[in-house]
């Protein structure tokens, strides 16, 4: 989607990109006299601030994530309902999320979840992971094994989240899951390398219920696991 024109926020992020960098890289006193650098070097700090600053200007451009990020929700469902109707898949996703995060009356689980489905349907792993949200948390009777199919897709696609939650599952025996500590500690292992804060504490508090020859077995299924491609 094109970016808008840079607005005067992103003007004076270029004049101190500009002022703070390029001086420094292409030009040098020594001895009383301006050496400069290569060219070329120039030249890809240019096209790194721009390709930055382009990339910025056509996020802040995009309808309804302003409003979406803002907490305006009702002006989030005006602007993204358009789009998401011509099969945006960004754009159903957050329309779903405006509608389940939204205050009555604004608020609908319907709609969020019809819109929810739509973009996950076609593979956005955001979607995927709030559609397992919606059938936990937010729905009046949980349906929890649908959650967990959902988070299972997510994690397949290497969402650190769903990882975490499938190895909870996993670890626990519920949701329609079989209790496996090995697979349970495989998945802890891979949302732990991606950063997630939950899978690296319980990777620690878990090991008194598993063997060192589990452990090193989730963590070779953890070598060899690839993600599915979107």
């Amino acid at each position: 989607m094109p970016g808008n024109p840079p607005n005067n926020s992103l003007r004076r992020t270029w004049a101190v990109a500009r002022a703070a960098y390029f001086p420094r890289l292409c030009n040098r006193r020594k001895e009383g006299r301006l050496i400069r650098t290569h060219k070329f070097n120039c030249f890809l700090v240019f096209m790194v601030l721009v390709y930055v600053l382009i990339g910025y200007a056509a996020a802040q451009s995009r309808p309804g994530l302003s409003a979406y990020q803002s907490g305006d929700f009702a002006a989030a469902i005006k602007e993204l309902r358009p789009l998401a109707e011509q099969g945006d898949i960004g754009s159903q996703w957050l329309l779903g999320s405006s509608y389940a995060n939204a205050k009555p009356p604004i608020q609908d689980l319907t709609e969020a979840e019809r819109w929810t489905r739509r973009a996950a349907e076609q593979g956005h792993v955001g979607a995927m992971v709030d559609m397992a949200k919606i059938n936990l948390f937010y729905k009046p009777d949980k349906d929890e094994k649908t959650a967990v199919l959902w988070y299972q897709k997510a994690a397949e696609y290497g969402h650190p989240e769903a990882q975490f939650m499938i190895g909870s599952y996993c670890f626990s025996g519920k949701g329609g899951i079989n209790k496996d500590y090995i697979t349970a500690y495989m998945w802890w292992i891979l949302s732990g390398a991606k950063g997630h804060p939950l899978a690296k504490l319980m990777l620690e508090r878990s090991k008194d219920r598993i063997s060192q020859e589990q452990i090193d077995e989730a963590k070779q299924r953890a070598r060899e696991w690839r993600p599915i491609k979107p």
